[in-house]
C-alpha cells in the first residue's frame, strides 16, 4: 500500500500528468481545493473517522508507519517449548487538519457525486495553451480535445505497434503527420508579391513607396501553424492590410 502510492506520487512529480491550467484559480471554492496541493482535488479520497478530503497523489504525506512485534508459541513435544518474535509494519494516517489517526487501508475514494461533478466542470486551459492552443473548457473534456482535437497535441504519434510491417509503418506515419498537422507546407500566400503604399500628406491618398519595395512571404512550416503566421507574421497578408 505504501509503495503503491508512493510510486503514484513520484509519476505526478515527474509526469505532471494530472497538472491542470485552471482559469480563475482564485475564485475556485475551498470546498474544491485539497489543503495540501492547494488545488482543486484530482481523484478525492476521503478519510474514515473525520471525512476529511485530500487528492490521492497528496495521501503518501499523511502516511505513518508503526512496527509492532508479535510473540508466537510453538511445542515440540511435552517437554520443550519455544517461542519466536514476528514484526509486523502498521499504516497509519494522520490527517493533516484536524490530526485524527485512521488505519491508511481504511481510506476510501470520495463518493460525493456532486463535489465530483463540480471539479469535472471547472474551467480550464489546454495543456498545450504554451505552444499557441486557445482551447479552454471543462475539466471533463480535456482529455478528449487532447485526444482529437488540439492542433498541438503529439503524445501518441508514429507508435509502432507489435507486427507492423515497415511498408505498414511508414504508410502509417504519412498520414499521421498529415492528420496531426505535421506536414511542411508553404505560405497560401507564396508566389504573390505586393508593393507598400503609404499615405500622400498632401491630398490624403495612397501612394507607392518612395523606395519600390515588393515584398513576397517565403514562409514555409507545419500545417497546423499556418493560421497563426497568415494572422500574425505573413508579410504579404500584414502589408494588405496597410494599404487598405
Amino acid at each position: 500500500m505504501e509503495n503503491e502510492f508512493k510510486q503514484q506520487q513520484q509519476q505526478d512529480v515527474e509526469g505532471d500528468e494530472d497538472k491542470f491550467n485552471y482559469v480563475n484559480l482564485n475564485s475556485v471554492s475551498k470546498a474544491l481545493v485539497c489543503s495540501i496541493c492547494q488545488e482543486p482535488f484530482i481523484d478525492p479520497m476521503k478519510l474514515p473517522n473525520c471525512k476529511h478530503k485530500f487528492c490521492k497523489k497528496c495521501l503518501p504525506l499523511l502516511l505513518t508507519t508503526t512496527k509492532i512485534s508479535t510473540s508466537k508459541s510453538s511445542t515440540t513435544d511435552t517437554v520443550t517449548s519455544s517461542s519466536t518474535t514476528a514484526t509486523a509494519t502498521s499504516f497509519r494516517a494522520t490527517c493533516a487538519l484536524c490530526r485524527q489517526e485512521c488505519n491508511f487501508e481504511d481510506i476510501k475514494e470520495c463518493d460525493d457525486d456532486t463535489l465530483n461533478e463540480l471539479l469535472n466542470e471547472l474551467i480550464v486551459e489546454c495543456k498545450k495553451n504554451k505552444n499557441g492552443c486557445k482551447w479552454k473548457g471543462p475539466r471533463s473534456n480535456l482529455n478528449q480535445h487532447l485526444n482529437t482535437s488540439c492542433d498541438y497535441r503529439s503524445s501518441k504519434l508514429f507508435v509502432t505497434t507489435e507486427n507492423e510491417s515497415r511498408e505498414s509503418r511508414e504508410s502509417r506515419e504519412r498520414k499521421e503527420r498529415e492528420d496531426f498537422g505535421y506536414v511542411i507546407v508553404n505560405c497560401p500566400r507564396k508566389g504573390e508579391t505586393i508593393e507598400k503604399y503609404e499615405m500622400n500628406n498632401k491630398n490624403r491618398k495612397l501612394r507607392k513607396s518612395d523606395n519600390n519595395t515588393v515584398f513576397e512571404c517565403n514562409w514555409k512550416g507545419e500545417r497546423r501553424e499556418v493560421s497563426n503566421h497568415i494572422e500574425n507574421e505573413c508579410i504579404v497578408c500584414k502589408i494588405e492590410k496597410e494599404n487598405i
